[in-house]
């Protein structure tokens, strides 16, 4: 389409200036030039040295799960909902309730569901107040306006934990969200950052990655490990 486009453009005589934006691409001088039938040399390339994008610094931790005897099928379910609800759960050096706003991604809609009762059951118990603040979400399920509900109430502390799939992937703009969870990898690393990618924006952000598969740590395996 870009081609025909340039054709159509060199019979009318104009020179159109393209612009071109993905989220995560290893070469897109190249990619463009491909796209497009032009030289990379004739693209500016505005990278994370010169985006002037809002961002601030983010955190990436990686959770091995341990396996729990009431979800011992899938104890990095367990373990997401769980760093989920410590997170709503968090006071400041005061003792102060400060609950920091947390996206929970799982991999499918049944993760979803058994994520947000785990977190339910334990919200009942630590913090019930929040409860009506902790919302679960499925992209077959939100229409537009309850996707705009959302974003608004992240946006204005109507909601300070969100459960879901890839529904909320993009065009989460809401610079209240301080942690993403990933319950499982989500297939791919591209994914993966456009996930993160809505953390961190005005304030620090925490980035969590729940191994779906406990790792059984060794002398041999840290060694391993670090030298990776």
């Amino acid at each position: 389409m870009l081609r025909r486009l340039a054709l159509l453009s060199a019979r009318l005589g104009v020179q159109p200036q393209l612009i071109l934006s993905s989220a995560t691409v290893s070469d897109p001088l190249d990619l463009a030039a491909r796209l497009t039938a032009r030289p990379a040399a004739g693209f500016s390339l505005i990278d994370e040295h010169s985006d002037g994008s809002q961002q601030a610094i983010k955190h990436w931790s990686v959770l091995s799960p341990i396996a729990a005897s009431h979800m011992a099928a899938r104890p990095y379910l367990s373990a997401a909902a769980l760093a989920m609800v410590d997170l709503l759960c968090a006071t400041d050096e005061y003792g102060t309730p400060r609950p920091v706003n947390t996206v929970l991604f799982a991999r499918s809609m049944k993760d979803v569901h058994a994520a947000y009762e785990i977190v339910r059951r334990n919200l009942e118990h630590r913090r019930p107040d929040l409860l009506p603040k902790v919302r679960k979400c499925i992209g077959a399920e939100l229409k537009p306006d309850d996707k705009r509900q959302i974003y608004e109430g992240l946006k204005h502390g109507t909601y300070v934990g969100v459960i879901s799939t890839n529904a909320l992937e993009a065009g989460v703009d809401s610079g209240e969200l301080r942690a993403c969870i990933f319950a499982g990898f989500p297939y791919t690393v591209m994914r993966m950052r456009q996930m993160a990618g809505r953390v961190g924006r005005k304030g620090e952000g925490l980035v969590i990655f729940v191994r779906i598969r406990p790792v059984e740590w060794t002398p041999s395996t840290a060694k391993t490990r670090s030298a990776c």
